[in-house]
């Protein structure tokens, strides 16, 4: 945005360029993939979302079928855990989305 370019332009320039993140956590033993995510468009003016694909410990996200159509797109084989459908969402907690998702990723 330094270079005086409105926010959909730069937002435009994102998703023309990235589409997909890995999020990579360094531990003891080394680097462990904690996530994949695809860069996708949302709302009126288009701007980047990232919208996870794969997590750790929890498997499909939202944009795993997105993920598998751009492995398809290259002529790649698309791993089953993005082919099968996601599993339902897990119930909210009585105490809150914050305790649900701190007792989660425990």
């Amino acid at each position: 945005m330094q270079g005086g370019l409105p926010r959909a332009a730069l937002h435009a320039q994102v998703l023309a360029a990235l589409q997909v993140v890995l999020h990579v956590r360094r531990t003891a033993e080394g680097r462990v993939l904690e996530s994949i995510s695809v860069l996708l468009p949302a709302g009126e003016q288009r701007l980047t979302t990232v919208v996870p694909a794969w997590l750790r410990g929890h498997g499909q996200g939202p944009a795993a079928e997105a993920l598998g159509r751009l492995i398809a797109q290259r002529g790649l084989p698309v791993p089953a855990i993005l082919r099968s459908p996601p599993p339902p969402p897990p119930p909210a907690h009585r105490d809150g989305p914050a305790v649900a998702r701190a007792r989660v990723s425990s």
